[in-house]
């Protein structure tokens, strides 16, 4: 801990850590009332068989035992292979099942002892009564279509009629203050300001509070907000995950999502162009970018992995995360086997995952940002400024292709240059027959450790790779660490006196090429060269090095000009090539020796002009004004259009992609895969929904179109109630089913089941309109009521499942960080574009990280407008994600999360207490309140604090402090304040975390405000202000 931190400002900010901790609560069972006509069998009945019985007497029918299966009525009814019937209706006492699972001789027990599942008297007793009562059947809740209530319900409505029959009622409602808090962080993840809770407070219009509600449901930040547990769900990160987990560029589909939420699309559509946007007509591109949720799963492109069965676990990944995000089921489980507690065969794995296997690109990712199929998305400044270069550049190619007296007087003159040097020639390939030139050799792929995402990497312009450590030897092959021999290839075909351009490159880090060629002289001498080369240049002869440049730039012709001082015989010149910036470029020229051009071009050259064709006239015109012309105006024009081709290309390179998915025109087989493995296909199976569920209708394409409408369609019972219980998650902090991504028999029960089937059905016939759904619940009593427990509710509803109080619970980790930054002035409301990296402990990703990898190194960003952004927007690294996440229970995103653990730990407050990010904010709100009570006026800093104190309590949480707060706080300021006037050199450090107040000049009451920022250190450790009231 910083020595800023004192004794007082622990004391009082942990005390409020202790109260969170010890606040937790395990989940509570909703007790029903006993039915005159006995035990319920899909809430009370099922639930005791799925979790004791299903494993051996359930779906999965390779694990099944004694020949009979307990979740279908026909067969727990019918004799089983001891002869006995597992469940008489009506007679207990001839109902096999209750003998045994209470027989006394543990080897006839039921669920045998060493599964420690044993069954409870009360549980045997429930049985007894199901059975004598008829055993009546049902099917699983969630499976059940919705059940439709008659107009005029209400949340409240069903609520308390739950809680009616447990002597209980709503709570009273929450004071406005707290309304308003509550409203606000959990509509838009952002804490309401000082003036907006005091005008909220004075209005005194019956429909204040809609209004504020209609006012975040409009906002930005809503959207955002709404986007952030999307994303959870769809796995969406800035890494590719596993081995190097190098970079990806995905922030379109980021966005997508966040617009998609702001402008309100609706739900079925929102999931449609999700699912299947490829596959509408004449498909957008926002439609394609949507797209990105198939893609959004971990890939590799590590050396070694068979092709085969990386298409099969990303096939897995899609289906497991469309069975969890959509209908709320454990896909995974049949990937091997049968599902054991659901009615989810292999078979019905796989043919829902045939909606899947076809996808039209590398199931390998390479390592690059944007392996295809992508969608590039210019901004409009970037397409203003390209339309500008792209005029200019079709001026040029008229101007430098068209007639030019003064161009062409001097063509003539190299033309007859030429001829003269042909005919002093002394066989094709020598220099006037002092010198032959050998063809060139290739060697490409050398690197060595890439520096973050930059693609500039000194490193291996300095590093001598193996071709320049030793005299070449071209039958050699050079071994790397990732897997590959590096060769020497031959290229006849290279022709000097042309600016080459298809060096092999890298995406996502710096490459180096080699490129060697042998030159025989007759005698010792001098030859003259002619260079050009992009970035990293470095030219050897015979083992000395003769030129060395590394510069970040484009290659084009005559950029260096060199004299190579030649031995007699064999001479071996090595030119080593380092390219940064993704494009490649190499230019060799003799400028002694006009004769040196393209064979094509010489034998035109050498006939007479009246002999040429219209078209070798203008490839003789063309190779002269683009290599061999030397007319200043000529040569400024040609420069000039160089320079905008390359602006042209680093704007396209530049340009935003996003991963997008697209449909093979022929779809691939699929078949079961024995145990999973992608090498062991069994029996073929087609494309279908799961059998269990309502049918696909024969009319649909049997496509992921025609899957998305099976799935939003009225008929499905699954999709609205998982997305509608997954809202109501967000808003009280546990879903009305308490396990959001298992809606199966080992998840809950829905604690509210005629509220669930109303809110879902409600929200189909509205059209899937996700705003008037939140806006519905936010409305309600339920969310409005105030959090205290009192004596009845905590003895009635000691979890509060039955919500007769609003659940008080701790802020997810965005929203922890983003109140901070709002309350100190220092958030950056920007929205959209690339991801972000605000500081964090040094030497995280370097622990995880391959030297190879491009996210090996962390580098925060320093510019405030990019650290200060909303969480939302920070990368996030699959192998090692941001501790100010991870530490609050934050997903890596390796896989989907549709519902986040929430633990309170010692590590989250020494965070929030030590956190430089966190310290800034304490630093800038303790700014913020001197500026704004005027505090910072007094000429020795020395008065009252308490008004600045009670400024920050209130930005913060929403509520003037109580005199005893207050005091306590303002001791803990004297105590402070003390220290910094002993110690200033203490205070100007506290003051300097962060770099908020860079530039801002000497602080002439550092020991005030650093004490000041102590305190609010700790307002912004308070119980209340980590917790949602």
């Amino acid at each position: 801990m910083p020595n800023g931190v004192g004794r007082a400002a622990m004391a009082f900010a942990l005390a409020g850590w202790c109260f969170v901790a010890g606040a937790a609560a395990a989940e509570a069972v909703v007790h029903k009332e006993r039915s005159p006509d006995g035990p319920d069998y899909s809430t009370e009945v099922r639930p005791i068989l799925a979790q004791r019985c299903f494993a051996c007497h359930g779906p999965d029918e390779a694990a099944r035992q004694g020949g009979f299966r307990l979740d279908l009525r026909d067969s727990a009814t019918a004799p089983a292979d001891s002869g006995e019937t597992p469940v008489a209706p009506g007679d207990p006492g001839k109902s096999e099942i209750l003998q045994r699972l209470a027989a006394e001789d543990a080897s006839l027990r039921m669920p045998p002892l060493e599964t420690h599942k044993s069954v409870t008297a009360e549980e045997i007793e429930l049985l007894s009564r199901w059975i004598a009562a008829g055993a009546p059947w049902g099917g699983h809740w969630a499976f059940e279509p919705l059940r439709t209530t008659a107009s005029g319900g209400s949340i409240d409505g069903f609520i308390q009629s739950e809680l009616d029959k447990h002597a209980l009622a709503l709570s009273p409602l929450a004071d406005r203050q707290t309304l308003i808090r509550r409203v606000s962080l959990g509509l838009t993840g952002l804490p309401p300001t000082t003036e907006q809770v005091r005008a909220f407070c004075a209005d005194e219009r019956s429909d204040a509070y809609p209004r504020l509600v209609r006012r975040l449901l409009r906002s930005d930040a809503y959207g955002e907000h709404m986007a952030r547990y999307w994303l959870d769900a769809a796995r969406y990160a800035d890494t590719h995950g596993l081995n190097l987990d190098n970079y990806r560029e995905m922030w379109l589909y980021r966005d997508w999502v966040v617009d998609a939420f702001r402008t309100n699309m609706p739900y079925d559509r929102f999931v449609t162009e999700q699912v299947a946007g490829d596959l509408l007509p004449d498909p957008s591109d926002d439609q394609l970018i949507a797209t990105g949720f198939n893609r959004c799963h971990v890939t590799t492109g590590e050396g070694g992995s068979i092709e085969e069965e990386v298409r099969a676990r990303n096939e897995a990944d899609r289906v497991d995360t469309f069975g969890t995000v959509f209908l709320g089921l454990t896909f995974g489980c049949a990937r091997c086997h049968d599902h054991k507690y659901d009615p989810i065969t292999a078979k019905d794995y796989y043919a829902l995952g045939a909606f899947f296997n076809s996808f039209d690109g590398p199931a390998m990712d390479s390592n690059d940002k944007a392996p295809g199929p992508v969608v590039r998305r210019p901004p409009p400044e970037q397409l203003a400024r390209q339309a500008v270069l792209e005029r200019r550049c079709a001026e040029l190619d008229a101007k430098l292709s068209g007639a030019w007296a003064e161009v062409d007087e001097a063509q003539a003159v190299w033309e007859a240059s030429v001829r003269a040097a042909l005919a002093n020639r002394k066989g094709e390939a020598a220099l006037g027959g002092r010198v032959r030139l050998g063809q060139w050799q290739l060697a490409s792929g050398f690197y060595k450790v890439d520096k973050g995402l930059s693609q500039v990497n000194r490193e291996n312009f300095v590093t001598r790779f193996p071709p320049e450590a030793a005299p070449v030897n071209l039958e050699q092959t050079y071994p790397t660490n990732f897997g590959l021999d590096i060769a020497w290839v031959a290229k006849p075909n290279w022709e000097d006196g042309l600016l080459r351009e298809d060096l092999p490159t890298k995406t996502d880090h710096s490459v180096v090429c080699y490129l060697y060629r042998k030159i025989v002289a007759e005698s010792e001498g001098e030859l003259r060269v002619s260079l050009g080369a992009g970035d990293g240049l470095k030219v050897l002869l015979n083992g000395e090095e003769v030129l060395a440049v590394d510069a970040p730039r484009e290659a084009s012709p005559n950029q260096h000009v060199v004299t190579l001082n030649l031995t007699r015989g064999d001479n071996h010149l090595l030119v080593k090539l380092v390219t940064y910036n993704q494009r490649s470029g190499f230019y060799f020229a003799l400028p002694d020796d006009p004769s040196v051009a393209p064979k094509k071009v010489l034998r035109i050259v050498a006939k007479p002009a009246s002999a040429r064709t219209p078209e070798q006239q203008r490839e003789v015109r063309k190779f002269y004004r683009e290599n061999a012309c030397e007319l200043q105006q000529l040569v400024q024009r040609r420069e000039e259009q160089r320079g905008l081709r390359v602006e042209l290309v680093e704007l396209e390179a530049s340009t935003p992609t996003t991963l997008v998915y697209r449909e093979m025109q022929q779809p691939r087989p699929a078949f079961v895969l024995e145990r999973g493995e992608y090498n062991q296909p069994g029996s073929p199976v087609s494309r279908d929904t799961p059998s269990f569920l309502p049918p696909m209708p024969p009319e649909l394409p049997r496509n992921r179109l025609g899957l998305a409408e099976w799935l939003t369609s009225d008929q499905n019972p699954l999709t609205a109630r998982v997305f509608v219980n997954r809202v109501w998650q967000q808003l009280f902090g546990v879903g009305l089913v308490n396990t959001a991504g298992d809606f199966g028999a080992q998840g809950g029960l829905p604690s509210h089941p005629e509220l669930l089937d109303w809110l879902a059905d409600d929200f189909v016939r509205g059209g899937w309109d996700v705003r008037r759904l939140v806006e519905q619940i936010v409305l309600s009593q339920a969310f409005r009521q105030s959090s205290v427990a009192g004596a009845a509710s905590r003895q009635g509803d000691p979890a509060g499942r039955l919500l007769s109080r609003f659940p008080r619970r701790r802020l997810d980790a965005e929203t922890l960080r983003d109140q901070a930054l709002a309350v100190s002035g220092l958030l950056a409301t920007q929205r959209g574009g690339p991801s972000v990296r605000p500081p964090q402990p040094a030497g995280l990703w370097e622990a995880v990280g391959y030297t190879r990898s491009n996210t090996a190194v962390f580098r925060a960003d320093a510019d405030p407008a990019a650290t200060h952004r909303r969480t939302l927007y920070t990368f996030i690294k699959r192998t090692a994600v941001a501790p100010q996440l991870s530490t609050f229970d934050a997903p890596t995103r390796e896989s989907c999360a549709v519902q986040r653990e929430r633990t309170n730990t010692p590590l989250q407050a020494l965070l929030l207490l030590n956190d430089p990010q966190y310290l800034e904010a304490a630093v800038a709100l303790a700014r913020r309140a001197g500026a704004d009570v005027g505090a910072d006026e007094a000429s020795d800093g020395r008065s009252d604090p308490r008004e600045s104190i009670a400024w920050m309590f209130e930005a913060c949480l929403c509520r003037p402090p109580t005199p005893e707060e207050c005091a306590s706080l303002a001791d803990c300021y004297a105590t402070e304040r003390a220290r910094f006037d002993r110690r200033p050199a203490e205070a100007d450090a506290l003051l300097a975390i962060g770099g908020s107040a860079a530039g801002a000049g000497p602080d002439a009451y550092a020991p005030h405000h650093a004490a000041l920022a102590l305190v609010a250190n700790v307002v912004l450790n308070l119980d209340e202000f980590v917790n949602q009231n």
